[in-house]
């Protein structure tokens, strides 16, 4: 492995990396906020300040129309005899796929692709004894194949990156694990562990995982089983993967150094579906330009119901025709009544609720759905078109948005050219074609399987590997497949 940075400018890094990524995770939290309203992580909340969840909306139309509800891989070929071999392995994977929850998973990338700078995804074969952990909450067995989502709040990226973060020095995420799993890994130095603080928010940041957890202090979380925060970064130029804490205190090596083996990718797919910002790595949060359509639009509902609250209709009467007044009062509908002056008592309507506050909240409506790519046409909703002119051209616009969005999509999925895009069996540590294709067949190692299962992971391969000249690729999510 080449020499890597020392183990204190290499923290350094991480700190400023932290630093550079601050805002865009506090500005994620915040538009987040504005997703969940004002119920979701408060005691009380005053109805009717947010009373039309437009970005709730859209993403209810946007997710199902990228991501099916059990996601479906199909393999195809060019060539008849491998036809049959690749309709199997399009069952496997899409078997494989419920499996490892991928439905779950894309979905969970792609709204993070919504509201940060991208979706992250960390994908491979989990070593026997390697510790696995994501997000505080999944965990995988070892020897599993996984892809998990890595939060935005816990990724970092080498700051020095002005284009595209997959270039630079490292890429990596931040794993919060019980110490004593460390120290009996036995994968780790265990001088440099027991040193290690218990992992908090020394910083008080705001993450998003405390939308739900506000009243709960991160050192009770933490303590229970004296968990602590490493960073695990994967370093593209040198083929490594290293390991340091997250300390203010700077140790002076790192807690694990190992060569990387696995797809040339690295282990992090990302999913960027803002507009790339010239000279900077980051690029727009999709949400961003939703936000304050939607906030605009929820004032001007706020104020036409206050208004419409306002509207009063009165009666008016003269003071000399009080008999004639009451018995108005209480008469029943549809009842005939004698009065000695009919005009005595007049109806008068108080419209406070103006016209123009109705439109302008329509016009905040059409020009929202036309930021994020009119969910509302999308659903099945009306175009609002003056004309079938109109309606084709903004049927067009939709469709591209839309389209542009679901090969992003299958771009990050497949990995490939979005018309042939290729299937590789990789697998960390490095394993055979044929005991990859017999754990995801199977799900038993090469040496458990029977000889007639041999056989056809040997055919398999030869027919859909490299020997074959195997034609076509993976068209995955897609209902069009």
């Amino acid at each position: 492995m080449p020499p890597l940075i020392s183990p204190k400018k290499f923290h350094e890094r991480i700190l400023n990396a932290r630093k550079q990524s601050k805002r865009k995770r506090s500005v994620r939290t915040f538009f987040l906020e504005a997703l969940t309203g004002s119920y979701y992580n408060k005691d009380t909340a005053r109805e009717g300040t947010q009373p039309l969840n437009l970005i709730a909306g859209a993403l209810k139309t946007l997710l199902p129309n990228l991501v099916m509800n059990s996601p479906t891989a199909t393999v195809h070929s060019e060539f008849i005899q491998n036809r049959f071999y690749a309709d199997i392995l399009g069952r496997v994977l899409t078997a494989n796929g419920k499996k490892l929850k991928l439905a779950r998973v894309y979905r969970t990338c792609i709204m993070d692709a919504f509201f940060a700078p991208f979706g992250i995804m960390k994908t491979g074969i989990s070593e026997s004894n390697q510790l696995i952990h994501f997000n505080e909450q999944d965990s995988i067995d070892p020897g599993e194949v996984f892809t998990a989502n890595v939060d935005f709040d816990n990724f970092v990226t080498d700051p020095a990156v002005t284009t595209n973060v997959q270039d630079g020095l490292f890429i990596g995420d931040r794993i919060v694990i019980p110490r004593q799993m460390v120290l009996d890994s036995g994968l780790y130095d265990n001088d440099l562990i027991v040193r290690v603080p218990t992992a908090g928010n020394a910083s008080h940041e705001d993450r998003a995982e405390d939308l739900s957890r506000r009243e709960v202090k991160s050192s009770v979380l933490h303590d229970f089983q004296d968990e602590i925060a490493l960073y695990e970064c994967y370093l593209p130029h040198a083929d490594a993967l290293i390991t340091i804490p997250e300390s203010p205190i700077i140790f002076e090596d790192y807690l694990r150094v190992e060569d990387y083996s696995g797809p040339d990718t690295g282990p992090y797919t990302l999913l960027e579906l803002g507009l790339p910002v010239p000279g900077n790595a980051y690029r727009m949060d999709p949400v961003a330009s939703w936000y304050d359509l939607h906030i605009l639009a929820n004032r001007m509902v706020q104020k036409t119901v206050q208004q419409a609250e306002a509207s009063k209709r009165v009666v008016g009467y003269n003071p000399g025709n009080t008999d004639d007044a009451e018995t108005l009062r209480t008469a029943e509908d549809t009842t005939f009544i004698a009065m000695e002056d009919p005009n005595a008592a007049q109806v008068f309507d108080l419209q406070l609720q103006s016209p123009e506050a109705i439109n302008q909240v329509a016009n905040l409506q059409a020009m929202f759905n036309q930021a994020s790519g009119n969910p509302q046409a999308i659903g099945g909703q009306t175009l609002g078109a003056d004309s079938a002119t109109e309606a084709n051209i903004l049927n067009q616009n939709i469709s591209t948005i839309l389209e542009d969005m679901k090969d992003m999509v299958v771009e990050v999925v497949s990995k490939g050219d979005m018309m042939d895009p290729d299937l590789t069996l990789r697998s960390k540590p490095p394993l055979s074609q044929r005991e990859i294709l017999s754990r995801m067949v199977f799900n038993k190692s090469l040496a458990d399987i029977s000889p007639f299962q041999s056989k056809e992971i040997a055919r398999s391969i030869k027919n859909l590997g490299k020997e074959g000249g195997y034609g076509g690729g993976i068209c995955a999510l897609r209902n069009d497949c």
